[in-house]
């Protein structure tokens, strides 16, 4: 039981280190120049590491409770949605993970759009009007011919009232409000 604990007391800090650097490169996004190139370049790999670090900040959480569990988990092997499902069919139940289960299945909600975005990056592109997304950006090349970028965006009047950022900051802390009350919990017990 001792290895269980360490287990999942080292996923709970890698889950809380995951998060932090969500927050870190959000804020880091949050902080680019719009108006050049490379600003919203920056900007957007900026969210793409957010996002992936959110990913995994879920994926170690769930270790962290399946390990709580006695169950044993790799969760660097594993993505988020495999973890629930293992957790799932070892027929223990959790609240926290049975709520990323309902999220998951509400296609309006944090984790599925988390989920989506993870599986597909062009998802949160196609989501805002081009001056918002990576989409607009394009380099000059040899001779300042500008290189031709695909608009793959949606038109303006289907573009959310949140900007990239802010989306993915709530996603952020819509994970971090899961986990905490899920550890809150486990210490009333």
């Amino acid at each position: 039981m001792a290895k269980s604990k360490a287990k999942d007391q080292l996923y709970a800090a890698i889950a809380n280190q995951k998060l932090a650097f969500a927050r870190q490169a959000l804020s880091t996004a949050a902080a680019q120049d719009d108006e050049t190139i490379n600003g919203r370049l920056a900007r957007h790999a900026h969210l793409d590491a957010a996002i992936l670090e959110l990913c995994s900040g879920v994926s170690y959480f769930v270790a962290e409770v399946a390990e709580q569990y006695g169950l044993s988990v790799e969760p660097g092997l594993r993505s988020p949605v495999e973890l629930l499902e293992m957790f799932a069919g070892s027929g223990r139940q959790n609240a926290a993970v049975a709520e990323l289960h309902s999220l998951r299945k509400r296609p309006d909600s944090w984790f599925a759009d988390l989920l989506e975005t993870a599986a597909n990056p062009l998802s949160l592109v196609q989501r805002f009007k081009a001056e918002d997304s990576f989409a607009a950006v394009g380099a000059p090349a040899e001779g300042g011919a500008m290189i031709p970028v695909l608009d793959v965006t949606h038109s303006a009047a289907n573009a959310p009232d949140l900007s990239p950022v802010e989306l993915v900051s709530g996603w952020a802390r819509a994970a971090q409000e899961l986990v905490d009350r899920q550890r809150a919990a486990l210490h009333e017990e």
